[in-house]
């Protein structure tokens, strides 16, 4: 063991075979391997797997480094055994001041190991942010049902399954569009004739889709929105908003109606004013039931402007060419739009306050 963890010291120049020797038995206390003495001149095949990978730990971490790519490093160890290299990697964070990038498919340790998760489809990061924020408002279509997948230890808990469609793209010669493209459940138009989108960061959380963007600024909590009923589930209902965006009614969410009435009250194809009051783990929005009411039509009228200008405005960001002239046409074109969007929106303004005076008056 000693010549496989001295060999960074040698190569960073450390001579002298007592000071790698002294150096060595440092870094084998940190890790766990005790007395040092017994542990430094076995063979591997004296040591447990878990012993084994806290060698190569100290391997890693002899030469103090700030920064250190960890690839799976727990995939291969017995459940028992993975908490204890989870925290000794985490104690010697603390203690030696490094940083990891932590490669897993297992979400469940990314989010006990990591402060911001990244998510990558095909080598290429879709979404990235907090862990928290990610796991808890995953935006982009693929994060949404690996995220669903997690095992849930409950064997009355029942999920619907994923939307994701075909199978696995091959990842030699890829298009130059979005590469969940021919998986992805909410593609639009704009994913169809445009390159691969852009890493758009949302206040830290980051994501690479159109739809994604455009569905985080789309409906906003507190939006009225009218909306088509598509099916009929046994806790809600599933919605389209706006003939375009799916989402979600829970029961619990129909006002005071008892369980049997439910079907009374909803039916497929049925037009119904909705409020979005968040959002759910697939990323959909979650809305109530409202009772209309003339105020109702105006305000709902009102947000369905809001949201073709918030789209607008969105989808000609994202589709911003890179500068091929001069920086001075890029801020024109910049200009341009943004006098565009300003003069929209206090149009906006303005027919909503007519039409809320109009609808107080009455």
């Amino acid at each position: 063991m000693f010549d496989t963890i001295a060999e960074p010291l040698l190569i960073q120049g450390v001579r002298s075979r007592a000071e790698r020797e002294a150096l060595v038995a440092e870094i084998l206390a940190q890790v766990g391997l005790t007395p040092p003495e017994t542990f430094m001149f076995r063979y591997p095949h004296a040591l447990s797997g878990g012993q084994r990978q806290r060698v190569a730990i100290a391997r890693a971490m002899v030469i103090r480094p700030r920064f250190v790519v960890a690839d799976e490093p727990t995939s291969m160890l017995d459940v028992s055994l993975r908490a204890g290299v989870m925290d000794l990697l985490l104690g010697l964070r603390q203690e030696l001041g490094v940083g990891y990038l932590y490669i897993t498919h297992d979400l469940a340790v990314a989010r006990y190991m990591c402060d911001r998760l990244a998510v990558m489809h095909l080598g290429k990061i879709v979404e990235v942010g907090p862990t928290e924020e990610v796991l808890q408002n995953p935006l982009h279509p693929y994060t949404q049902p690996l995220i669903a997948a997690v095992p849930v230890p409950d064997p009355t808990y029942k999920r619907e399954p994923p939307e994701i469609k075909g199978d696995v793209v091959a990842p030699i010669n890829p298009s130059p569009q979005c590469q969940f493209l021919p998986r992805c459940p909410k593609s639009r138009e704009i994913c169809q004739r445009s390159p691969h989108p852009p890493l758009v960061d949302r206040q830290g959380h980051g994501v690479v889709c159109y739809p994604g963007v455009n569905m985080a600024e789309r409906y906003r909590v507190g939006d009225l929105v009218w909306a088509r009923v598509l099916e009929i589930l046994p806790n809600g209902a599933l919605l389209y908003l706006d003939g375009e965006t799916q989402g979600f009614l829970h029961l619990s969410e129909i006002a005071e109606e008892p369980v049997n009435r439910v079907e009374e009250r909803l039916q497929e194809g049925m037009e119904v004013l909705v409020k979005v009051i968040g959002y759910d783990r697939l990323g959909r929005p979650t809305v109530s039931l409202r009772r209309v009411t003339e105020l109702d039509r105006e305000m709902a009228e009102f947000h369905r402007e809001a949201v073709e200008f918030r789209a607008l405005l969105s989808q000609r960001v994202v589709s911003l060419p890179e500068p091929q002239r001069s920086e001075e046409r890029l801020e024109w074109r910049l200009g341009r739009w943004l006098a565009e969007a300003e003069a929209a929106l206090s149009n906006i303004r303005r027919r909503r306050n007519e039409r809320l005076s109009r609808a107080l008056g009455e």
